[in-house]
């Protein structure tokens, strides 16, 4: 299926590019020192507990609550910087004049695009972060549906963002230009979710639309319907209309 082709494509190409190791490498590092930061402020407030007759916080509600949140955050805004070229560099270069004539349709193209880039992402989770879930579970005895429930909530967090960054991708040929598209509609949306505290309509914006209100419920090991259903339409939606740019390119 060319789809895969396209997929397979795509990887090769982030595996090679000293540009995606530099994002992937600050993005890490900035986890990792996030990480240290909540394992250290967690372990100061559970020794500091019983000295004032106080229970302290579960690993759940002091460690993956904390630093689900704080992932996605650092995702959102790295995300834009890989997902920038995936269309912008073939318009620019006219290499998707070329990509186009090739019997393989618009939807393989950006479904191909988007599996890459999403298999970069995965392998990068993996590798980079997987001493987190490890340390937990070796020193905290931390329970495992809480760790399970953060990373599927990242994992759709990424497919959502990344699905964006494809689409904000194909509406332009410039780079810079699709990066800034794609963070405002991220950081935009997140920011949406403050508005969830308020009464009336915008209230009800803030519910519905807010990114954190969807995302944060994983980390509290809350697996909702409605919060699926909010990362697989965003996902789907910003795909189609990759599609349909892409589409329009062939005809144009």
């Amino acid at each position: 299926m060319m789809t895969f082709h396209v997929a397979r494509r795509e990887l090769r190409h982030y595996l090679r590019s000293p540009f995606a190791y530099l994002v992937g490498a600050a993005f890490l590092f900035i986890a990792g020192v996030f990480f240290g930061l909540i394992l250290d402020n967690y372990i100061q407030l559970s020794s500091s507990a019983p000295m004032y007759g106080e229970q302290g916080l579960t690993i759940t509600q002091g460690i993956i609550e904390p630093l689900s949140s704080t992932l996605g955050l650092i995702l959102i805004l790295f995300l834009p910087t890989l997902t920038m070229r995936v269309l912008a560099e073939e318009q620019r270069s006219g290499s998707m004049a070329l990509l186009l004539s090739a019997p393989i349709s618009s939807t393989e193209i950006v479904l191909g695009k988007w599996l890459g880039l999403m298999t970069f992402l995965l392998l990068l989770l993996m590798v980079g972060l997987g001493y987190v879930p490890l340390l937990l579970f070796i020193y905290g005895d931390a329970p495992l549906a809480p760790q399970l429930s953060a990373l599927l909530g990242l994992v759709l967090l990424a497919g959502a963002g990344s699905a964006v960054g494809v689409m904000t991708s194909s509406l332009s040929d410039q780079q810079i230009v699709a990066a800034v598209l794609s963070w405002m509609i991220l950081l935009g949306a997140w920011i949406l979710s403050f508005l969830d505290s308020l009464e009336g309509p915008m209230g009800a914006i803030g519910a519905h639309i807010g990114l954190m209100i969807h995302y944060e419920s994983f980390g509290q090991a809350l697996i909702r319907s409605n919060d699926i259903a909010y990362f697989v339409l965003a996902t789907s939606f910003s795909l189609f209309v990759a599609v349909q740019r892409v589409e329009s390119n062939r005809w144009s």
